[in-house]
């Protein structure tokens, strides 16, 4: 099974949701926690409660979100909440609640180059995973951390401050 059939999988519509997802990986970076429920069987799918795509213009910005409405009926059901950035009229992350669906989509707009630049400035090892355009994009902390079942940085730190009480 393909990552983004995987990813289509968490949707009871997965049959609208798979070709919106290979239209999104062209569009932007999916990437975070949808992506290492795809890479590792011991997650449970209840854990996914949205997909995050990274646009790194405002034009894939929109671009995606005219995608999803395309996709999924543009009804006024459809439900966008909004986060916005440091300057409060830059919108930086939208959050899209879809019709009897419990996973959401996250648009986040934010600069970057290539697929790499998003993963590398994630907190968490175990999440530094991305699709774009079909391919895989994976660090390799964050391939330990999946072989491990535990984030390798945990256990770093551990070993480098001890225990503390």
């Amino acid at each position: 099974m393909s990552h983004l059939k995987r990813i289509s999988s968490l949707f009871k519509d997965d049959q609208t949701h798979y070709p919106l997802l290979v239209e999104l990986s062209k569009i932007g970076v999916i990437a975070g926690g949808s992506i290492v429920y795809v890479l590792n069987d011991y997650v449970p799918d209840k854990s996914v409660g949205d997909v995050d795509i990274f646009c790194n213009s405002e034009e894939n910005f929109i671009k995606a979100l005219d995608c999803i409405r395309e996709h999924c009926g543009n009804t006024d059901d459809i439900q966008y909440h909004v986060f916005a950035g440091l300057n409060p009229y830059e919108l930086s992350v939208l959050t899209i609640t879809i019709p009897n669906e419990r996973v959401k989509y996250q648009l986040i707009y934010k600069e970057f180059d290539g697929p790499e630049d998003v993963i590398n400035d994630f907190d968490f090892d175990y999440v530094q995973c991305a699709i774009h355009s079909g391919k895989l994009y994976i660090t390799k902390e964050c391939k330990e951390s999946g072989e491990l079942a535990v984030p390798t940085r945990a256990i770093q730190s551990l070993e480098t401050y001890g225990r503390r009480l």
